[in-house]
């Protein structure tokens, strides 16, 4: 898929976190580039998570069966959260995603 058809539409992020087994939350925003940088990004709600070149090519359009279940969304991003290594932090960026129990 060629990411740029992505852009300005409407995405939905199913994050999975690997250490609580089964949990997966949907998040929904858009595909938006600036300065050769690409990032989902929700305003009203303040998330704005970069993704590289890895992520962008998992990003996948949406079957019309399943949009109502993805939020209304065009393309979907499957992606895995955990917990990080001590040594890790310093990679660590601030997306204003916010995991709810």
């Amino acid at each position: 898929m060629n990411v740029e058809q992505a852009v300005g539409k409407c995405i939905t992020l199913v994050v999975t976190n690997v250490d609580k087994g089964d949990d997966v939350h949907v998040y929904v925003g858009l595909l938006q580039i600036q300065d050769g940088q690409y990032s989902f990004v929700n305003e009203e709600k303040g998330w704005r998570v970069q993704l590289d070149k890895e992520q962008l090519g998992r990003i996948t359009p949406v079957l019309e069966e399943l949009r109502e279940m993805l939020l209304g969304g065009d393309y979907y991003l499957p992606l895995t959260v955990g917990s990080l290594a001590e040594n890790s932090q310093d990679e660590v960026f601030k997306t204003g995603l916010k995991w709810h129990e």
